[in-house]
């Protein structure tokens, strides 16, 4: 099995939360780094015959988690951190394949939301392509709001830090 990898099969719902859903997954996240107690929640894997693991419950928390720990990579990067930037991508955004060695997602969506999940936040900044939001799906347009209210959350976190 490869370790560390998860998948959303292909014909499991797109990305649902709204603004609201998201903003309380880090308002409550926040609270559980001060000391309070927090239950993320079930995360249900299914095994298949495959060697990755299949979320059967939890997609929407481990995509908004993940969305929020790339809004902290690009945080340090921005701030010319690449070691940081290293270990925050091997330890939760993405895995080497050792037979390409090319970077592969520790979390792929499911068929829809996968390829503009990885475009849009598994990508370092400079890499990603530009997006007309008017041409994106429902699901990504939720993905990409999560994105920015990620990004906003990282700074205020921040800019009490400082």
């Amino acid at each position: 099995m490869r370790a560390g990898r998860l998948r959303v099969p292909p014909n499991q719902r797109s990305y649902r939360w709204e603004d609201e859903h998201v903003t309380d997954l880090f308002q409550d996240l926040s609270k559980a780094i001060d000391g309070e107690d927090y239950f993320l929640g079930t995360i249900v894997l299914t095994g298949t015959a495959g060697p990755i693991p299949e979320v059967t419950d939890g997609q929407q928390r481990l995509a908004t988690t993940t969305i929020l720990l790339a809004a902290i990579r690009d945080f340090f990067s921005e701030r010319a951190k690449r070691k940081i930037v290293q270990q925050l991508e091997s330890d939760f955004l993405s895995t080497i394949e050792y037979g390409s060695e090319e970077a592969v997602p520790r979390l792929a969506l499911n068929t829809d939301d996968n390829q503009f999940f990885i475009n849009a936040f598994l990508l370092r900044p400079e890499d990603r392509p530009t997006y007309n939001t008017a041409d994106l799906s429902e699901s990504n347009k939720r993905l990409l709001k999560a994105f920015q209210l990620a990004k906003r959350h990282v700074q205020d976190i921040s800019s009490v830090m400082t």
